[in-house]
């Protein structure tokens, strides 16, 4: 691997992904996920496209070009915090628009999506490098990939204005405009009608309406542990994501293996996960998503400190295809928490909550991965894989204790759809969580794995 200095400057560019779950949640919570998707995807538009305009010590000199690399610190520091805001806010668009029954489906969209745009993005870099040449390439047609990005962002904030706004957003705001305007809560009213598919309601009324994350604290004593829960289930993915397919195709790489054999191995690795990401959601739908949360976190435990034991004892390219391309990427594929962290959070803070906790779950766990697997490289051989597995654990223990604290009443864990979760539902399938059993969380959802919880068990935090 590299040195941790090097991979610390990497871990840094996570730093500010909180922070823009924080700021962009507290907007969408406040004034609509409509608004808060065109703030991320206009600012990573300008934050992208930005980089390949800055002066470079090659081209300008050494004064412009440190000034190059303060303004590249600044807007890769602005890039954190829309893509920050962004997976909290399309996380929770997603779960709040997709039919009920096919949750599990619509959610594998964002990685699938994301694995799409990784391998258009690597063929424009290649081709581009291919028609320019290496001198070329470094003088300054390292800049066409940031400003040809211009073109699809362009295309996604046309396309996002065209979004309507969440009817489960629209209802909240009226349930929290009929409590101001004097009624209680229980008997506000809990739905609105959409004032066009385009359009989302008008900011002065959404201000008005879902104030939940407004009070920082109060958010916290109130949902504190479900944030534990979902920062502890996106644990295992972040590091499989970031260590396995960053750290450790870099240290195979210092271990002598061939460049090209490292670029073969990432793209498997990535088809794989295309590949299986489809069956995954549907096993989500079927199964329940704590359930296949449960799986994946034991499938990391397993196989991260094994195949890691291999992989440092014979860096080759057959064992690298096999531990990389093909373990790893089950393993994780199988744990993708997006639904299990959507599920712990109500309407008014749900994407503030998912905001903080997915972005610190992977800040720790997977931009500061890395660190820890150079740091435990020194310490051990087999360190990094040890810690991947440990990783693996931590989901593992999340789901068991969230199951736990539901049964002990102090925790509510679906808040989109009741089944299935743990197991086939013996109710109807995608039956949905509705103001009627947030009102009297007793009812729970029935599973053939896991009993009905006791009176009072979805007791959850409001």
């Amino acid at each position: 691997g590299s040195s941790v200095s090097t991979w610390l400057v990497f871990a840094i560019t996570f730093i500010s992904r909180p922070l823009g779950g924080i700021v962009l949640g507290w907007i969408s919570d406040r004034y609509g996920r409509r608004v808060s998707m065109n703030i991320s995807i206009v600012g990573m538009l300008f934050a992208t496209a930005g980089q390949g305009l800055l002066p470079s010590f090659r081209s300008s000199g050494q004064v412009f070009g440190t000034l190059g690399c303060a303004l590249l610190l600044v807007l890769r520091f602005g890039q954190g915090i829309s893509a920050g805001g962004e997976i909290g806010t399309i996380l929770t668009y997603l779960g709040e628009v997709a039919p009920k029954t096919s949750l599990g489906s619509t959610m594998m969209l964002i990685p699938m999506t994301s694995c799409v745009a990784f391998f258009m993005a690597n063929g424009v870099v290649a081709l581009i490098a291919g028609a320019l040449g290496e001198e070329h390439m470094l003088q300054w047609g390292w800049r066409l990939p940031f400003i040809l990005s211009v073109v699809p962002g362009l295309v996604a904030v046309w396309g996002r204005r065209k979004f309507p706004e969440s009817e489960a957003f629209l209802e909240e705001m009226q349930h929290r405009l009929g409590a101001k305007a004097g009624q209680p809560l229980s008997t506000a009213p809990r739905s609105i009608e959409a004032p066009n598919p385009g359009t989302a309601a008008s900011p002065g009324d959404i201000s008005i309406g879902c104030q939940g994350s407004a009070d920082i604290l109060d958010v916290f004593r109130s949902h504190g542990l479900a944030l534990l829960i979902s920062t502890g289930g996106v644990a295992g993915t972040a590091a499989f994501v970031y260590v396995s397919n960053i750290w450790c195709l870099s240290y195979l790489q210092s271990s002598g293996m061939p460049s090209e054999d490292v670029l073969i191995i990432g793209l498997v690795s990535r088809v794989m996960n295309l590949v299986l990401l489809p069956f995954v959601g549907m096993a989500i739908d079927t199964h329940g998503v704590g359930l296949m949360t449960f799986i994946g976190g034991i499938a990391m435990s397993v196989t991260g400190l094994p195949v890691f034991v291999v992989l440092a004892l014979y860096p080759q390219r057959a064992t690298a295809m096999l531990g990389i391309g093909v373990i790893y990427t089950l393993a994780q594929s199988l744990a993708t928490p997006m639904l299990f962290c959507a599920e712990l959070f109500p309407t008014s803070v749900r994407t503030f909550c998912l905001g903080i906790s997915w972005n610190v779950g992977i800040c720790l766990f997977g931009g500061f991965g890395s660190v820890v697997s150079q740091v435990l490289l020194d310490i051990s051989r087999f360190g990094p894989g040890l810690q991947m597995s440990a990783a693996g654990c931590i989901t593992v223990i999340s789901v068991v204790a969230a199951l736990s604290l539901q049964r002990q009443g102090r925790l509510q864990l679906t808040h989109l759809r009741e089944t299935p979760y743990f197991g086939r539902s013996r109710t109807e399938p995608g039956k949905t969580a509705s103001a009627d059993s947030e009102a009297d969380p007793t009812a729970g959802p029935q599973h053939e794995w896991i009993a009905a919880p006791a009176d009072g068990a979805n007791r959850g935090y409001h």
